[in-house]
């Protein structure tokens, strides 16, 4: 990723929009950025950073904080940044969640944070892909494939985190390292090895748990096994083996019963046998004695039946009568319908021969009115013929009506449209003279401006020269003060150094003493090695210790840093207090510029005076905005009136040119209808009155015709009626002698079969009448009768044979012997029951604790491999490393090897990092902490002891060596950015030129590398420069390259 250009709006220091275009570098590889402290340099990293990723460069600075300060209230923070990715051009906008003040009324509204990434073509268009937060953050990741901790860490190395990984623990390094690489998924690998480990120890539990619940519940009087199942530590092989053992026993037990039931069984069947033999027989006798019963009651019944088949037999006889009776019948009831009908067609006659001669009679007289009806027809045709100019004249007559309303209504039209073509040209002339008016607001308003912008800058000139003298005025007291303890110090040094001096005397002195007690005369010094002692020191009772030498020392120390500190603070003051006069001499030169009254004793009324007119002159100036703002509404309002007088102009034209039309109409209508005026009777030139008088004569006329019609149809369908009534009472006579004969024959018919039945009278034949259904009834009841007589019968005859000799059982007597043996095989089958479950029960015991034992064998086997690498990835190993520390120390290595490549040009090949293997104390984890080793000293040391500039030269190497890593770890991509935000003003000269050496190796490899610092040798050995320039209304940046 490479920025080309970055936009900044309202972003920090930066008020209005700031644009740093990074193509303006050509084909340099580096720069560096300077300016003042707080002038906005590191908030460059923030707006790339916070573009990309919604997020500021260093850990202590969000989005929504960096808005700036300076920036206009109505003015939205934004920043948008153009990068290349892989030889693709992107450009990217960005704004956090921010306040904003409100369209109308007071107070603020929240505007939501926005996000939208798009693609540039080669055309130059803009191409979106993302045009919402969510969908941005997506599509970054996927184009850069870093999250914003790996970008930092790759391509911004933020002030003030240059130490943070060099010289944390083991734990910070973890916690660092863990964002960079990702390694949640090897910790999430030694959760899963506990949660298993735990599992399988929790189910063997449940296992063995289930295992003593069986043991307990085996069924036994053995005392052996007993006393093994009640040990307190229980055997299960042991109980398995006894519980064998027994279960043989169990089994030949069951046996036993098992033969002894089924002989039981045998007696109890041979029994239920002779039981079922003699309850037979005793259903016999029982049998016997009722059939006798059932007998006696048959034969007493014998003469009621033969009655009923005497009965049957006259019904039978009856039944071949009955269809000749039924002919009989329906003869006489068609001829009483005969007689009926003849009754009623001779009425019907009777009625009509009167009607018919008053219909003959009528139909004659319509028949002499044939004139009038053919006069009716020629003055019906005569109107119809003038039917069509009648319509003519009708729709002339009310076309002029319609065309006079409309010529009427366009006149009122055309005074309407001319009146308001009037008011909108009076309304049209009063707009353009108040926009007349606002531009003359508009020159005062930005003369007015500027006045308010030189009052501006005058007031916070004043105001800043007000600050500089109050606080020189706390600097001069405080310098009197600084200057006081520094003489002190310097007087309280000297005593200390003079105690120091008198303290060495004495104590050296005191030594001379003790050796000098020790000499011997021509025997050698130890200190001067000469024989001869002609002046020994004198031997000192009280004596200064050592203790107190080196306490006079460490005090003498003491003061002399104390000293130090007083004199850097009264010199830093003293920097301070000119860095005030100069700022003072240059806004005094300043305010001689814009206020040439301006004068130190007067600068208090002068500050409230400027600030009056600030006030009045933006009074002022919101009128005249307030003004100004209804300008766009006058220019709006002024075009609308210009659009609605063309738009009544075209209407009036359009309108006179309808009324000249009309008009042109309306005479060929006049024309018109004086022409049929004279073709037309007055009384029929309304087409109502022409209907009406046409309707008159259609209906005489067919109401003439309607009579005729009516009177002819009348005497024809009364004629007809009279000859059909006529046919049919000869018809009916007819038949009625054909259908008496007839009933004559049948009636003699019945007669001669009533006699040759054998009935007397039709009394008696009524009397034997039956229904076929009863008749069938009693005959299947007789028949029935003699078929059960004849079963009982013999059925008795049967059982006196069988029973002829027999003698009655005594079935008690078998039934008690059946119930003792019942009882026994109750007792025995309850005893083989029980065994049984004694022996399922422990049968099943011993498979379940069989299959356990199996179980817990594979389970303890998986626990002890689960267990086993559980406790090795939980750091539970020679090295003291948690498997995910040891992923994170072999990424830490990678880095290493990395960096010290940098680290050696830097420090001339003297020093390596190292990462400490050796294992803690305790139980602490360990394993990525770092020591430096020194090849001067071919000793190794901790890197919290080396200085300021090599604490440097590391970080930066290692930060260097991090990007590399994690640039190959996250798929060799390929980030053509670094930048560095201060540090090296802690290098010497030579470490400094080292630095940069390395710093050239990365863009050697066309990697675009930015520098914050302050260092004046790095400014002057960097060919460009971008400057952030700090101003009272907000920062802005220029670019400064060095040919």
């Amino acid at each position: 990723m490479r920025p080309l250009r970055l936009t900044l709006q309202a972003f920090g220091p930066y008020a209005g929009k700031e644009v740093i275009d990074f193509t303006k570098l050509g084909n340099r590889t580096m720069f560096v950025i300077t300016g003042k402290t707080g002038a906005g340099k590191t908030t460059i990293f923030d707006g790339i950073c916070f573009a990309i990723y919604g997020k500021a460069s260093g850990e202590d600075r969000s989005g929504t904080d960096l808005r700036s300060h300076f920036a206009d209230p109505e003015t939205l923070t934004e920043v948008s940044l153009l990068f290349s990715l892989r030889g693709q051009t992107y450009y990217i906008v960005r704004s956090p969640q921010q306040e904003k003040k409100k369209a109308r009324g007071d107070g603020m509204t929240t505007v939501n944070a926005k996000a939208e990434l798009y693609r540039i073509t080669d055309q130059g268009e803009k191409q979106i892909i993302a045009s919402n937060v969510r969908e941005t953050e997506e599509k970054i990741k996927e184009l850069i494939q870093l999250d914003a901790h790996q970008f930092r860490q790759i391509l911004m190395i933020p002030q003030g985190e240059f130490r943070k990984l060099l010289v944390s623990d083991s734990k910070e390094k973890e916690a660092i390292l863990q964002k960079l690489f990702h390694t949640e998924m090897y910790k999430k690998i030694e959760e899963k090895l506990k949660e298993e480990a735990d599992q399988l120890k929790s189910i063997v539990q449940q296992r063995k748990q289930e295992q003593e619940r069986l043991l307990k519940s085996i069924r036994t009087q053995n005392s052996e096994l007993l006393e093994a199942l009640h040990q307190e530590i229980v055997d299960p092989q042991r109980i398995l083996d006894l519980l064998s053992s027994e279960l043989k026993e169990w089994r030949s037990q069951y046996e036993s019963i098992k033969s002894e039931i089924s002989d039981k069984q045998v007696q109890c069947d041979q029994l239920k046998e002779q039981i079922t033999q003699g309850k037979a027989i005793l259903d016999q006798f029982t049998l016997k004695r009722q059939l006798e019963e059932e007998k006696t009651k048959l034969e007493r019944q014998i003469e009621e039946v033969e009655k009923q088949q005497l009965e049957v037999e006259r019904a039978k006889k009856a039944a071949k009568l009955d269809q000749q009776e039924n002919q009989c019948r329906r003869l006489h009831a068609e001829i009483q319908e005969l007689e009926k009908r003849k009754q009623i067609f001779q009425n019907q006659l009777a009625e009509i021969e009167p009607q018919l001669e008053a219909a003959q009679k009528n139909w004659e007289e319509e028949q002499a009115k044939e004139e009038e009806r053919k006069r009716a027809v020629e003055a019906v045709s005569r109107l119809k013929a003038l039917e069509n100019d009648i319509q003519s004249y009708e729709e002339e007559t009310i076309a002029l009506d319609k065309m006079e309303a409309q010529w009427k209504e366009l006149q009122q039209e055309k005074q309407t449209y001319s009146d308001q073509l009037e008011k909108i040209e009076e309304r049209l002339e009063q707009k353009n003279t108040l926009l007349s008016e606002l531009e003359q607001t508009k020159l005062a308003l930005l003369q007015r401006e500027r006045l308010i912008e030189k009052t501006e800058r005058i007031v916070n000139r004043l105001l800043k020269y007000q600050d500089e003298q109050h606080r020189k005025e706390r600097i001069l007291s405080a310098l009197t003060v600084a200057n006081e303890q520094l003489q002190a110090t310097e007087r309280a040094l000297l005593d200390a150094k003079a105690t120091v001096r008198h303290l060495e005397k004495e104590w050296f002195d005191g030594q001379a003493g003790i050796l000098a007690q020790n000499l011997q005369e021509h025997e050698p010094c130890p200190v001067c090695g000469s024989v001869h002692h002609p002046a020994p020191a004198q031997y000192k009772q009280e004596l200064p210790s050592e203790e107190d030498l080196n306490s006079a020392k460490e005090k003498a120390a003491e003061v002399e840093q104390r000293k130090q500190e007083a004199e850097r603070r009264f010199f830093q003051l003293q920097l301070e207090m000119k860095t005030i006069e100069n700022s003072k001499e240059e806004i005094q030169k300043e305010l001689e510029n814009l206020f040439p009254n301006f004068s130190e004793e007067s600068l208090s009324s002068d500050i409230r005076s400027q600030q009056s007119s600030l006030q009045e002159l933006k009074l002022r100036q919101q009128e005249d905005k307030k003004a100004l703002l209804k300008e766009q509404e006058l220019k709006t309002e002024a075009e609308q009136l210009t659009v609605e007088k063309q738009q009544v102009e075209n209407a009036l034209e359009k309108c006179l040119e309808t009324v000249d039309e009309i008009e042109k109409q309306m005479m060929m209508k006049r024309a018109n209808i004086e022409r049929m005026n004279t073709q037309i009777p007055e009384n029929l030139r309304s087409k109502s009155a022409f209907q009406k008088a046409l309707q008159e004569r259609i209906q005489y006329q067919e109401s003439l015709q309607k009579s005729y019609d009516e009177a002819q149809k009348r005497y024809q369908e009364l004629n007809m009626s009279m000859v059909k009534l006529q046919s049919r009472v000869e018809e009916v006579t007819n038949t009625l002698l054909e259908k008496t004969k007839q009933m004559d024959l049948e009636r003699n018919t019945f007669k001669q079969m009533l006699k040759e039945e054998g009935f007397p009278d039709y009394r008696h034949y009524e009397k034997a009448k039956r229904t076929e259904e009863e008749n069938k009834m009693l005959e299947n009841t007789i028949q029935e009768f003699w078929e059960r007589y004849r079963y009982v019968s013999s059925r008795m005859d049967e059982l006196e044979r069988v029973l002829a000799g027999i003698q009655i059982p005594d079935l008690n007597r078998f039934n008690q012997k059946l119930n003792e043996i019942m009882e026994e095989l109750a007792q025995l089958d309850e005893k083989r029951t029980s065994t049984l479950l004694t022996i399922q029960n422990n049968e099943m015991i011993y498979q379940n604790v069989t299959d356990i034992n199996k179980e817990l064998e594979q389970l303890e086997e998986q626990y002890k491999t689960f267990g086993h690498l559980y406790e090795i990835t939980k750091g539970q190993n020679p090295h003291r490393l948690t498997f995910e520390r040891y992923v994170l120390a072999a990424f830490l290595d990678d880095i290493l090897l990395s960096a010290n490549e940098r680290l050696a040009k830097m420090t001339g090949g003297r020093y390596r990092m190292l990462r400490k293997r050796d294992r803690s104390k305790g139980n602490v984890q360990s394993g990525l902490e770092l020591l430096i080793y020194d090849q001067y000293t071919g000793q190794t040391r901790h890197v919290k002891t080396l200085s300021g500039g090599e604490s440097f030269k590391a970080s930066l190497s290692l930060a260097l060596g991090m990007a590399d890593v994690v640039q190959s770890y996250a798929g060799g991509i390929s980030l053509e950015t670094m930048f560095i935000d201060e540090g090296f003003g802690t290098l010497d000269p030579e470490s400094l030129d080292q630095a940069i050496e390395a710093l050239m190796d990365i863009q050697d490899s066309g990697r675009l590398v930015g520098i914050i610092s302050h260092v004046p040798e790095l400014k002057e050995r960097i060919d460009a420069r971008l400057e952030v320039i700090s101003t009272q209304n907000g920062s802005h940046t220029k670019f400064h390259i060095f040919y």
